[in-house]
């Protein structure tokens, strides 16, 4: 019997996956087991079977099985990827995911712009297959932005242009491979968790800082050292990551630092709002559900100079079409952003070094959207 068979066998009831899985399940046998899928190693049926008790165990979130899936995985797909260079210049380079199942673009290409007009070198990695991913990247071709088809043109477009738009296959042909299999299969398998913590890039330790996607569930695995590598990090954590992940235009995620291994965390509990947790994660927002709306100035008047502005409930467009239009007007007049998107800027400018401390980086977010604060 092989191997995949004989862990499927462990699934023949709810009994058998409460109890007897947790002693079958390890980080080395799911790597084990991923690594002969991702080979082709796999018949339809065992893909199809494992796939559904990963989606079984996911939707039970089971926080201590679905980790062990998902560390396996991880290491399985980190032997088989081949990351981009990046060589630090200036500040340090923001690493964003681009993924997602809601079929309405984000604020990523806003943001992703907004960083590299401000000298900060952006590579955005996505699944054009996602419903999300492929919105933003609508967004980002109508903005003149275009995905790379190599990753020597990757790391050129990074040094030259400040930007890249990086598909997931070119970083890790099996992880998209696996996301894929959602069109065959009709369900999300592991590899759509592990896209948003995905860490494609390769630099020297604090040249880069990854923004990483983890629902609340399982936060636990942001202190894993063999899922979360020991770099600087942006965690972006929400109960409802369909919703509410990075790039939200009208929710705010949890948002937590992290600098690296070697360095010293800044800012400390200077702002009032850092709070250094034993893991050395400073806390720089809470989670905010309530949705919010756009904030536009009355007779288009500038929202810096005047103070006639209120809060208007203005939809924002869900074609790309439409939302690279209100990205553009914003990125090129004087438009104030919704709150959550101007507080997303502002942890990437403090995590990317662009600001020494956090209340500065708030205050240079809210100066560069028009805004009011950050």
């Amino acid at each position: 019997m092989s191997d995949i068979k004989r862990l499927i066998k462990h699934l023949g009831s709810d009994l058998a996956a409460e109890s007897s899985l947790s002693a079958v399940i390890s980080p080395s046998a799911m790597r084990f087991i991923f690594a002969a899928v991702i080979d082709g190693g796999a018949s339809d049926i065992e893909l199809g079977a494992l796939v559904a008790m990963c989606a079984s165990i996911q939707s039970h979130r089971n926080t201590e099985m679905f980790s062990e899936i998902l560390l396996g995985l991880s290491e399985a797909i980190r032997e088989r990827s081949m990351p981009i260079s990046c060589a630090r210049y200036g500040y340090s380079s923001v690493v964003i995911p681009n993924y997602g199942e809601s079929n309405r673009g984000s604020a990523i290409p806003l943001i992703a712009i907004k960083l590299q007009r401000m000298g900060i070198r952006v590579l955005v990695h996505g699944a054009l297959e996602t419903a999300g991913g492929l919105a933003n990247c609508g967004v980002f071709r109508e903005l003149g932005v275009l995905p790379v088809t190599t990753r020597g043109q990757a790391e050129r477009r990074l040094a030259e242009d400040g930007l890249a738009l990086v598909p997931t296959s070119l970083i890790s042909p099996g992880l998209a491979a696996m996301m894929a299999l959602k069109a065959r299969l009709g369900v999300s398998t592991p590899a759509h968790v592990l896209a948003d913590m995905l860490m494609p890039v390769l630099t020297e330790p604090a040249q880069t800082l990854h923004v990483l996607n983890i629902p609340m569930w399982l936060n636990a695995l942001a202190d894993t050292e063999s899922m979360v590598m020991q770099t600087p990090a942006l965690f972006s954590s929400s109960i409802d990551m369909t919703g509410c992940k990075f790039g939200s235009l009208d929710s705010r995620p949890q948002l937590k630092y992290r600098v690296g291994l070697d360095a010293q965390l800044r800012g400390g509990n200077s702002d009032g709002r850092s709070i250094e947790d034993a893991y050395g994660w400073q806390t720089l927002f809470q989670e905010e559900m309530e949705s919010r709306t756009d904030i536009v100035s009355f007779a288009g008047r500038d929202p810096l100079k005047t103070s006639h502005t209120r809060w208007v409930a203005t939809a924002v467009p869900t074609d790309p079409r439409g939302l690279a239009a209100w990205t553009r007007q914003r990125l090129d007049a004087n438009v104030a952003l919704p709150q959550p998107v101007v507080n997303q800027l502002a942890c990437c400018l403090y995590g990317a070094g662009y600001a020494d401390d956090f209340n500065q980086a708030k205050a240079m977010a809210a100066v560069e959207t028009g805004s009011l604060a950050a």
